[in-house]
């Protein structure tokens, strides 16, 4: 699975992860090592195994991928984004960068 980071918080080890699939949100938990994604933030894209908890949707094996800057997430869509008029509304477009896996530097399988 695909997700971008929500909100974190390094010193208490939890993250909330909006999934590729736009099902339930995802959480990164205390207990999941992610000591390797140093730094981790809002906007930042990780790829992961989903684990199901109960209710919860929980981020397993996550891993960092590059090619992708934080910040302002809703601004960055809204500013790549080309709008086709069609009759019954807009429709937006954006364009289809190719996430690359920041531990191996190749690829992300996943998203290909």
């Amino acid at each position: 699975m695909i997700g971008v980071i929500l909100w974190s918080d390094v010193q208490v080890r939890k993250a909330v992860v909006w999934c590729e699939d736009q099902g339930d949100l995802a959480f990164l938990c205390e207990d999941t090592p992610f000591e390797h994604l140093k730094g981790l933030s809002a906007g930042d894209l990780i790829e992961f195994d989903v684990k199901i908890d109960g209710n919860l949707r929980r981020v397993d094996k996550p891993i960092l991928l590059k090619g992708y800057e934080a910040g302002d997430v809703a601004a960055n869509l809204i500013n790549s984004a080309h709008a086709t008029s069609t009759p019954t509304g807009k429709i937006l477009t954006f364009p289809s960068p190719k996430p690359i896996n920041a531990v191996s530097g190749l690829p992300s399988e996943r998203a290909m």
